[in-house]
């Protein structure tokens, strides 16, 4: 239940609106809906009180690999984000890694982008 609830923010909500802003990543041109999007897991207090606790990190882990599949670069690119932040807390270190590997490899050479990241 937490897993979609949270995650249902991001699929149903966010990335529908945030969906068709075509503008460089970090220009920080979605709004106030931009900012949610991006800092949810910089500021969500909860998640500091209880990140030791394993179902929390499961649910966490879940949500980052469920938004990378989100079609809105917006959304894809917060994920990124709190994945950085907060990896060395989820002690799946691995399985992430694999996530975003796999998520890279689903760019395709025509996305150029995220391309110039890789």
């Amino acid at each position: 239940m937490f897993k979609g609830r949270h995650f249902d923010r991001w699929r149903e909500c966010i990335g529908p609106r945030l969906g068709a802003l075509h503008a460089p990543i970090g220009s920080g041109s979605g709004g106030r809906l931009g900012y949610v999007c991006h800092m949810w897991f910089d500021v969500w207090p909860t998640f500091r009180k209880v990140r030791h606790l394993p179902p929390w990190q499961d649910a966490l882990c879940h949500v980052f690999a469920e938004m990378l599949s989100v079609p809105c670069r917006e959304v894809q690119v917060a994920a990124l984000h709190g994945i950085g932040h907060h990896v060395r807390y989820l002690a799946r270190r691995e399985m992430m890694d694999e996530r975003i590997s796999a998520f890279i490899r689903s760019l395709g050479e025509r996305d150029e982008e995220l391309r110039k990241l890789r």
